[in-house]
């Protein structure tokens, strides 16, 4: 049934409606013929939308961008910016299934993100900028590699390392290493090259690039001889080629008949050892001896002051004078200690005019522990 009502509100006004329009969550005709959904609905939508893509997760994607923003399952998280997880381990990258999740470059920029996979297999040759370019892992110095989250993730010994350059820095395999014994007394590398550990704690064949021997600078393990090391040589920092030996006693190359007896062993890890320089540890010599009542050092740059480790010693001279602040006897001038942080006058405990004291025989002369002489107690 049709109904029509009639209102003179500012004029005529005529309102007509269907009685099924008056039901909840229907559509209504506009003016212009255009169908609009209701404002009114309640009924929930579930057209499985997921982002500006429209995708319904099928592709795994999940936004415009392809990136999730969270990867709970996944052993190993992604840099952060990154919009995939190309990790080992993880049940999505968060890629079309025609796409790979790795590092490319947009100019300058570095980015890990989503982009169509090339044709080049793992372990090819790759260029990151003009191609070819990779169909799965990552192009690391021309090659494809893997993506990785521990070296067991990685074929041909190869070591799991963060990458180089600017972030992101996800790690990646390096490049195979051939499984070498560096202190094997037969060199299984090819003519040119030698068996050497790397300082990650690998060894590879490398191509010889010095001939350091004992103490001789490096700057890669190559630099050095067959049987040597490059490594921190001491507490400077300095890094030099060293004897490399095992610390397994059992081993023929043992440190313990490797090393020279002016070295000491530096443990490399995995086995090795490093014969480094050994620390000097001839003590000191004594400062002379002296009395403080006479300052009779031999030198003019010295003064002779009680000290607790060697009695009465010289030692470079200080230049404070009578109550000056002081933390050690020689922050004072000659003829002077240090007692409480002040410089007091040195006096002779057996001399009952306390001459060496300002107030003489109304001083106090306290006889130091340990030496023959006194500070005057003013």
């Amino acid at each position: 049934m049709r109904y029509c009502f009639i209102f003179f509100v500012a004029g005529a006004l005529i309102a007509c409606s269907e009685a099924s329009d008056l039901s909840e969550g229907t559509e209504t005709t506009s003016p212009d013929g255009q169908t609009a959904a209701d404002s009114t609905s309640s009924t929930t939508e579930t057209d499985n939308t997921d982002g500006t893509d429209s995708s319904n997760g099928s592709d795994e994607t999940d936004g415009a961008d392809g990136a999730t923003g969270d990867y709970a399952n996944c052993q190993f998280q992604p840099p952060v910016g990154a919009t995939c997880n190309p990790y080992p381990g993880c049940p999505i990258t968060g890629c079309a299934s025609e796409d790979i999740c790795t590092v490319y470059f947009t100019g300058t920029k570095k980015q890990l993100g989503c982009v169509e996979a090339g044709a080049v297999a793992m372990g090819g040759s790759c260029d990151h900028t003009d191609g070819p370019f990779c169909s799965n892992g990552v192009c690391v110095e021309g090659e494809c590699r893997a993506f990785c989250v521990g070296n067991d993730d990685c074929p041909g010994n190869a070591v799991c390392t963060q990458m180089s350059g600017p972030p992101p820095r996800p790690t990646v395999c390096g490049a195979a290493q051939s499984d070498c014994d560096p202190l094997a007394s037969a060199d299984t590398c090819a003519a040119g090259t030698a068996c050497y550990l790397k300082n990650d704690g690998s060894t590879d064949c490398l191509t010889i690039q010095g001939n350091g021997q004992q103490g001789n600078a490096c700057n890669a393990p190559e630099d050095c001889a067959t049987g040597f090391v490059c490594t921190v040589l001491g507490e400077a920092g300095e890094t030099g080629c060293a004897t490399l030996c095992s610390t397994d006693t059992e081993n023929p190359a043992a440190c313990s008949g490797a090393c020279p007896s002016e070295t000491q062993v530096k443990d490399l890890g995995n086995g090795y050892g490093a014969c480094v320089p050994a620390e000097d540890t001839t003590p000191a010599e004594p400062p002379p001896s002296c009395n403080v009542l006479l300052q009779d050092c031999a030198s003019e740059a010295q003064g002779c002051y009680p000290t607790n480790e060697f009695g009465e010693a010289c030692l470079v001279k200080g230049n404070g004078g009578y109550k000056a602040d002081c933390n050690q006897v020689n922050d004072c001038a000659p003829g002077l200690t240090c007692v409480a942080s002040k410089c007091r006058w040195i006096c002779d405990p057996s001399d009952p005019f306390n001459e060496n004291c300002e107030t003489g025989v109304e001083a106090q002369c306290a006889a130091s522990e340990g030496a023959t002489s006194g500070y005057c107690d003013e």
